[in-house]
């Protein structure tokens, strides 16, 4: 597959259809949480995935972007927090994030926390303008890794 820029679309995906995008979605986060989260351990990524498909149960605003019949990245959103971004690595490199960006912001994004030790992933969220406004030692699940709080 090329790493070319493609042309993908952003759904939002209703509660009432959340179900079957669970498994796809969850898949999808843990590919790419083992390519961006090298810093977390096995069972630290395999408690995420447990825990995912109660988390994009509840989220507010749950947003796919699809690539022809495939889905190469989602976001979630909080009122105006960017809750989760997460890209398939087969589609990192290719739009498919800035896409996911363009929409939350769309929509009013303008605050997110990122780990610290994601360190490409806070240089794409500058690229958006965001800048580090706080920090904590842990992350959401009281893990040892510090987390960068970031508005816009």
């Amino acid at each position: 597959m090329s790493k070319g820029k493609i042309t993908c679309e952003v759904e939002i995906v209703s509660k009432e259809r959340r179900g079957a995008y669970t498994e796809v979605l969850t898949r999808l986060w843990e590919r790419s949480v083992r390519k961006t989260h090298d810093f977390l351990r096995d069972d630290e990524v395999a408690h995420m995935c447990a825990t995912s498909p109660s988390l994009l149960a509840r989220v507010p605003v749950l947003a796919v972007c699809r690539c022809g019949a495939v889905y190469a990245g989602f976001a979630c959103l909080c009122g105006r927090e960017l809750d989760m971004l997460f890209v398939d690595p087969v589609w990192m490199g290719r739009g498919v994030g800035c896409e996911l960006m363009r929409w939350a912001l769309s929509q009013g994004a303008d605050t997110l926390t990122v780990n610290e030790e994601n360190d490409a992933a806070r240089r794409f969220y500058e690229k958006f303008e965001f800048c580090v406004v706080g920090r904590s030692e842990f992350d959401s699940l009281g893990g040892p890794h510090p987390v960068l709080w970031m508005k816009r």
